[in-house]
Parts: structure tokens; sequence; C-alpha cells
């Protein structure tokens, strides 16, 4: 995984930008034990890959992906 430092304030943001987008069930901010903060997404169902509209919302805010993972017939997406 790549450390990519972002203010609280852009990562709020992101959120906020991210939420919009029709395929994002879901948005949180998550923090790891040495303080990391992260987003975590998690896509509408029947979604294989995370869609083109959400990945330049991200990239306005200056975040990429730091992982991807299936829960069911969701995605989870983690965001720095």
């Amino acid at each position: 995984m790549v450390a990519v430092s972002i203010t609280t304030s852009r990562l709020a943001e992101a959120a906020t930008a991210v939420r919009r987008h029709p395929t994002v069930q879901s948005v949180r901010v998550t923090e790891d034990r040495n303080g990391t903060r992260t987003l975590e997404a998690v896509l509408v169902a029947g979604m294989d890959r995370v869609p083109p509209g959400v990945l330049s919302r991200l990239g306005e805010y200056d975040c990429g992906i730091a992982s991807v993972q299936p829960q069911g017939s969701q995605l989870v997406v983690e965001l720095a």
C-alpha cells in the first residue's frame, strides 16, 4: 500500500463527492491504529468494478484506491 498524505478537509470533501455518485451505497471515514485516515465506500450490489465516474471524483481530491474487496454481492473500496 502506498501512503498518501491527505488533509482532513480534503478527505471530507472527497467523501461528499463520492457519496453523491449513483453507484455508491455508503461512505465512511476510518482510522487505523497509527491515525491514518481512509475512506471506505460500499458500491451498490452487482458492481464488478469501480466505475470511472467514481475514479474521476477521487482524482479531484488527490485520492486513489488502496484496495477493493468483494463482500457478498457488493464491492468495498478502500480509498486513500
